[in-house]
């Protein structure tokens, strides 16, 4: 696997902010969209109210990961 695939590049969004202020928005949309959507579809989560959380117990935090994909030539 080439190195540059486990690295992060300088024109890699490292926050959602930058992924939507890229010319690349509407493409990072639609991925997150879809991503959410199989999540979703999967049964990988349950959103619940703040409320809703006992005592003692942690809320697990996520945030996603934005990669241009690139080809052999870079």
């Amino acid at each position: 696997m080439p190195d540059n695939l486990e690295h992060e590049l300088p024109d890699d969004p490292s926050t959602y902010a930058e992924a939507m202020a890229s010319k690349h928005a509407a493409q990072w949309t639609t991925a997150l969209k879809e991503e959410f959507d199989s999540l979703r579809e999967l049964g990988v989560y349950k959103l619940v109210p703040r409320m809703a959380i006992p005592p003692g117990r942690k809320i697990m935090c996520s945030r996603p990961v934005f990669k241009l994909k690139r080809d052999q030539h870079g």
